[in-house]
Order: C-alpha cells, then sequence, then structure tokens
C-alpha cells in the first residue's frame, strides 16, 4: 500500500515543522529499517514534513510516528495529532496536490514541484524507493505537469516570498529604491531573487553561512558579502531576507539593535523564510523594525481565495483513477501468474503427449485471455478481492502462497467437491490439479518463467503463447496502464 504521513502548515504551527525539517534526513533513513516498511521518501519543505511509505497497512503509521517522536524528544501520543494518515489512493491525491502546488502555502508556487522530485532523487540515492513509490512520484510529476500546462494555475506562479512581498506593499513605497540583503545561497535563494526582479529592486546584496556568496552572485548582478562582514550590510539594508536552512539563528535581536544604534539606521523590513527561522523573533520587538515570518504570513493571507481550478482538481481525478486501477490489478498479480503458469504447464503436457495435433498453447491464451480481461476490469473498478476470492474458490490459487515469489511450488487445491478441467478440443480432458509441479520439467520450468518474466515486466495478458499466438488475443487490449 501507499502510505502518506503529513504533517503540514494545515494543522501545525511553524515551529514543529522546523523542527521536524531538522531531523528529516535521518529519520527517512531509519523509517525503511521498520520490518514493515519495504520504502520510503521524505517530503520535507518550509510548508510540510511528510514520509511517503511502502507498506503493507496503515497500522505502521504508529511505528514511523514513533520513530520520529523519539527524534524529537517528545512522547509519541503527543505527536499522532500532528500527522493525517492517508492510504494509496487518498495518498497519491494528496501527493499529486503537493507536487502541483494546489496544497501550498501559496497556492501554485513554483518551487515545490522541484522539491518533491529532488526528494525522490535523495531515496534514491538512500536506496529507500521501490517501484510503487517510484510510479506514484513520477506519475505526480505527470499530474503536476500537465496542471501546470493546461491550467490557469500556470500563470500564477506564486512563491512565498512573492505572498511576503505583497504583504509589505504598504511598508515599501517604492521597490526600486530599496537595498536588500539576501542571507542564504540555497536553491530557495534563486526564488527570492526572481522575485525581487519582479518588483524591480536591483541592490540585492548576498551574504552565506557557507561561503558560497561569491559564487551564487557571479551572473546574477549580485553584490557578494562575506558573512564576516554582516553588520556592515545590515546597516546598509532596507530589507533583510533570510532563506538559510539547517537551524542557524544567523541574526539575533541584540545584534541587530547593537548595529541599528552604531549606525542610525532608520526602518527595516526583515523577512524570515527559514525553518527554523535565521532571525530572531525578539526583532519584532525593536522600534523601527517590521519582522515577517512564515507564520504571520499565513495568518495574514487569504489562502481561500487563491484555490486551485475545477480543471486541475478534475485532472488530479484521473490521475488517481488511473494510478489506482493499476494498483488494485498489481494485487492480483501473484495469483493470476500462478494461474498462467498451471495452465501453460498443462498446455506443455499436452503438447508432448504422442499423436497431439493441437496447438495447446495458443490454445490456453486464448481460454486465459478472457479471464485476465474481466480481472483487470474488476479491479480497475475496485473488486479486486472479490476477484483474489473467486480465483482461489474455483481454482485453489491462494493469494497468500505466490509459487513464483518463493521459489518453492505451493500446495495445489481444488475447491471443494469439484475437479477443475480444461477442454483443449481434442476430445482431452485434462485435470488442472493434477498437472506436474513447475520445477519437475525443464520444459516446464522454462515456459512458466518465460510466462513471469513477460508478465512482470510487459504486463501482457497473452504474449506467452509466443509466435504461436495470433487473431483474438491481443495483449495490450483493455489494459488501463498501457
Amino acid at each position: 500500500m501507499l502510505i502518506c504521513l503529513s504533517a503540514s502548515y494545515r494543522q501545525n504551527d511553524f515551529k514543529l515543522l522546523g523542527r521536524l525539517a531538522e531531523i528529516a534526513d535521518p529519520v527517512s533513513q531509519r523509517t525503511t529499517r521498520l520490518p514493515d516498511v519495504a520504502g520510503a521518501v521524505c517530503v520535507s519543505t518550509c510548508n510540510r514534513f511528510e514520509l511517503y511509505l511502502d507498506a503493507p497497512g496503515c497500522d505502521v503509521a504508529a511505528d514511523v510516528i514513533g520513530l520520529v517522536a523519539a527524534d524529537l524528544g517528545v512522547a509519541a501520543d503527543t505527536l499522532a495529532n500532528a500527522f493525517t494518515v492517508r492510504a494509496d489512493g487518498d495518498a497519491f491525491a494528496h501527493l499529486c496536490q503537493v507536487a502541483s502546488g494546489l496544497d501550498s502555502l501559496a497556492v501554485g508556487e513554483v518551487e515545490v514541484s522541484g522539491q518533491v522530485a529532488r526528494s525522490l532523487l535523495g531515496a534514491r540515492a538512500q536506496d529507500s524507493t521501490t517501484a510503487l513509490l517510484e510510479r506514484a512520484f513520477q506519475q505526480a510529476a505527470h499530474a503536476a505537469h500537465r496542471i501546470k500546462a493546461t491550467t490557469a494555475l500556470n500563470g500564477v506562479g506564486r512563491s512565498v516570498v512573492g505572498l511576503a512581498l505583497d504583504l509589505a506593499e504598504a511598508w515599501a513605497a517604492d521597490w526600486r529604491r530599496c537595498r536588500v540583503l539576501l542571507i542564504g545561497t540555497g536553491r530557495y535563494a534563486r526564488v527570492c531573487v526572481a522575485a525581487l526582479r519582479a518588483r524591480g529592486i536591483t541592490q540585492i546584496e548576498v551574504t552565506s553561512t557557507s561561503g558560497r556568496e561569491a559564487t551564487f552572485a557571479e551572473g546574477r548582478e549580485l553584490i557578494p558579502v562575506p558573512i564576516g562582514q554582516l553588520d556592515a550590510a545590515l546597516a546598509r539594508a532596507d530589507v533583510v531576507l533570510a532563506t538559510t536552512r539547517g537551524g542557524t539563528r544567523v541574526v539575533s535581536a541584540e545584534r541587530l539593535a547593537a548595529v541599528r544604534r552604531a549606525s542610525g539606521r532608520g526602518a527595516q523590513l526583515l523577512i524570515d523564510l527559514a525553518l527554523p527561522g535565521n532571525l530572531d523573533p525578539a526583532i519584532a520587538e525593536l522600534r523601527g523594525c517590521s519582522l515577517l515570518d512564515i507564520e504571520t504570513i499565513r495568518l495574514h493571507q487569504p489562502w481561500e481565495e487563491a484555490h486551485a481550478t475545477d480543471q486541475a482538481l478534475a485532472l488530479i481525478e484521473a490521475a488517481v483513477a488511473e494510478f489506482t486501477a493499476r494498483m488494485n490489478y498489481e494485487q492480483l498479480d501473484a495469483q493470476l501468474v500462478e494461474l498462467r503458469q498451471r495452465g501453460f504447464a498443462l498446455a506443455e503436457q499436452e503438447e508432448q503427449r504422442p499423436g497431439s495435433s493441437q496447438r495447446p498453447r495458443h490454445l490456453m491464451a486464448r481460454a486465459l485471455d478472457p479471464l485476465m480481461r474481466r480481472a483487470r476490469q474488476l479491479a480497475a473498478d475496485g473488486r479486486q478481492e472479490e476477484v483474489a476470492h473467486a480465483i482461489e474458490l474455483l481454482f485453489g490459487v491462494s493469494a497468500a502462497s505466490p509459487g513464483s515469489k518463493s521459489g518453492s511450488e505451493p500446495e495445489l487445491r481444488s475447491a471443494p467437491g469439484w475437479e477443475p478441467k480444461l477442454e483443449l478440443g481434442s476430445g482431452s480432458e485434462l485435470d488442472l490439479a493434477a498437472r506436474p509441479k513447475v520445477g519437475d520439467e525443464p520444459s516446464a520450468r522454462m515456459l512458466a518463467s518465460k510466462q513471469e518474466s513477460e508478465w512482470v515486466l510487459g504486463g501482457r495478458l497473452a504474449a506467452a503463447a509466443g509466435p504461436e499466438q495470433e487473431g483474438g488475443s491481443n495483449a495490450n487490449e483493455g489494459n488501463p496502464a498501457g
């Protein structure tokens, strides 16, 4: 199952989100060591901390929240309310909304899709992704691209720094005359520079605790300032914009007060977009200083007016339907692979029978194809559990015993009081439960391996018949996943 544990700005304060951001990397690594977690991707931004898991059920959420609580040094019970747990289609829908900016603090923000993509790359580097997580993130990225390419959301292009500057319009009589000090040279700093340029600001100095200010300033027409000269830069700045991540408190209230006294500095606007904050909250109490942090921006911005379009939500709904249909069908894979292996082993046995003039593999493919198509249709409608029960009841193939996965042959069972027969058209009948085990004969083992490989790689329903398959058994028909 695809499980999402989400702690976002909607139900949490930014102080907690800042603490969660500090532990994002170690938590995501340790999450995959839990026995029931096959893979994990952590999405941590200034708006949210989310873990996307490949796990058998939602029960694993309690273990993950306990792990996060231990890192924060708080009780798991107190942290449980901070997270919203979603599963399967709901989890994927939320991921699509996050990737497209629909669930952002600034609806339609331009940088979140890149943050989601980098989260997946980080998980790959840690070897913590799975096929399910890869597909979920890639399909969410595709949905986000379609939304921005085909809806009005593409024209919004909003960012948190843009909203902050919107709120500060009354403060700045003319942005073009303002001198700005940018603290930080990370990815979000580029967004900040673009937002400042859009308002006609040309005097931008940049400094960084990492010492990368000169590299960042090159080619952007910025003025690099070594961190050792921070006080002088603070004295010159009308606007201070802080974006450094990692929990560094760059400017304290005492330091800024001393700079202002020594320089006779007038009114200043300070915008703190870092989590945890780079600027001391006590700065807001200094005379002549106006402080905007993420929490303040969230409280004052009319978010409901920046809602997504119906067209964007419809695109997400379609993406969710496609993702869910494929995921539901894959729950039947083990049973259907086993059923196909049994059928084609029977066909192999019949083909080797002296005097046989039939093409049993072709006939078997023709016989199985309608069943596979119907199974896919029912799974797409969310009825995969009914299909699984029917296959087990009729053919004795249990979802809990996929022989191809363990390498051992499961016990062959028939429904009570009934023995399945296969008509091959020559007057002979083959007992499905009496067929040789897959591993008993080399030719049967090779054939079964071929069927499983083609099933997994292509999702083809009747390609196993090879060159003998023809006519009415199109492998790709009825396949919503392509």
